[in-house]
C-alpha cells in the first residue's frame, strides 16, 4: 500500500536508535515532544489543499457514518504541519511562547514512492519555533540538527 511504511525487527531497531539520537539532540536544545492524532477532521486537514492533496489523503469512514456522495469527515494525517497548527490554536493558553517542539510520528499519503525513496512518506520529524520573531532562533534549529548529525556520524 503506497505511502505506509513496515520495517523488519533489525530495521526497525536501526531507526529507533536513530529517531532516539534525534530525540536525545532535540531535547537538548530546549524543544519539547508533542503528539498529534494520526487522525484529523478531514475539513481541517484540506484546509491545506490546493486539490492535489484531496488525491493524497486516505479518508477514514466510521460505520454508519458517511452519507453518500459526500467527503469523509475523518483522514488520516499526511504532514504534520496541519495538525501542529490546529494543536497550537487549541491549546495556546497552555503553552510558552516561544514554543519549541519537536515531533517524530508517521504520516499517511496516498502516493507512490518517488525516486531514492524507500516507501513514499513513511514518517516525518520536525522541529518548530512557533510565535518566535522572524529570522529567530535559527541557531538553536541548526545546532538540535547539526548535533545530530554529528552524533550520528553523518557530519
Amino acid at each position: 500500500m503506497p505511502g505506509v511504511m513496515e520495517l523488519l525487527p533489525l530495521d526497525q531497531i536501526a531507526l529507533q536508535n536513530l529517531l532516539d539520537t534525534v530525540r536525545r539532540n532535540f531535547e537538548r536544545f530546549g524543544f519539547l515532544p508533542i503528539e498529534t492524532p494520526a487522525i484529523e477532521f478531514s475539513n481541517v486537514l484540506l484546509t491545506k489543499s490546493g486539490g492535489e492533496t484531496e488525491r493524497q489523503v486516505y479518508f477514514v469512514q466510521s460505520t454508519g457514518s458517511l452519507k453518500q456522495g459526500e467527503v469523509p469527515e475523518l483522514a488520516l494525517r499526511f504532514d504534520l504541519t496541519v495538525p501542529l497548527a490546529r494543536y497550537v490554536a487549541e491549546h495556546e493558553a497552555q503553552l510558552t511562547f516561544p514554543f519549541r517542539r519537536y515531533q517524530m510520528q508517521r504520516v499517511y499519503r496516498g502516493e507512490s514512492a518517488q525516486r531514492g525513496a524507500t516507501c513514499g512518506r513513511p514518517g516525518q520529524k520536525g522541529r518548530t519555533l512557533a510565535g518566535h520573531p522572524p529570522g529567530g532562533g535559527g541557531t538553536v534549529r541548526t545546532g538540535a540538527v547539526a548535533g545530530t548529525g554529528r552524533t550520528r556520524g553523518v557530519c
